[in-house]
């Protein structure tokens, strides 16, 4: 991680913008790898609204899934939602693009765990059917186990939330 925030300053210093965003999206990785929720939400948010003044769909989609992931880990589903949806929009201005498909898939698999958390299978089967197809359209393997969030239950309350 030092050497990432290293360059991370280097290349703010010198102003390369591309490079800042190079950093922050693998410093986002990493702290989402080392489990660190607050260090996500903060790298995420700038690389988003860096991402955002460029128009650089991939980093700002990057952004918005960990950030989507970690409201949702936080029992913050209609954030989580709104989030892992506007995903799925700038991902689908590269219909073409492998990573764009994998990241779409992802997002619709952290749906349905929201949806099936909230009691709305419905919903649910449908995210579930659209990240299959999206792995289909990118020739990417299907998961071996979907993605976990802990389970919200009506009497912990994010979950009523969302079934509103």
């Amino acid at each position: 991680n030092k050497t990432w925030y290293d360059c991370l300053s280097l290349k703010r210093e010198v102003g390369d913008g591309f490079g800042v965003k190079k950093c922050l999206a693998a410093l986002v990785s990493l702290a989402d790898q080392a489990g660190e929720p607050s260090s996500v939400l903060a790298l995420s948010s700038e690389l988003y609204e860096l991402a955002k003044q460029g128009e650089d769909a991939d980093n700002a989609s990057h952004a918005l899934h960990h950030i989507g992931k970690v409201q949702a880990q936080q029992g913050n589903p209609p954030g989580a939602i709104d989030s892992l949806n506007r995903v799925i929009q700038l991902c689908a201005t590269a219909p073409k693009s492998t990573k764009a498909l994998a990241r779409t898939a992802a997002s619709y698999d952290l749906l349905a765990q929201i949806y099936t958390n909230a009691g709305r299978q419905e919903e649910a089967d449908h995210a579930i059917k659209e990240a299959q197809a999206a792995r289909q359209r990118g020739n990417l393997a299907m998961p071996t186990h979907p993605p976990k969030i802990a389970a919200q239950t009506p009497a912990t309350g994010p979950a009523q939330q969302v079934a509103q």
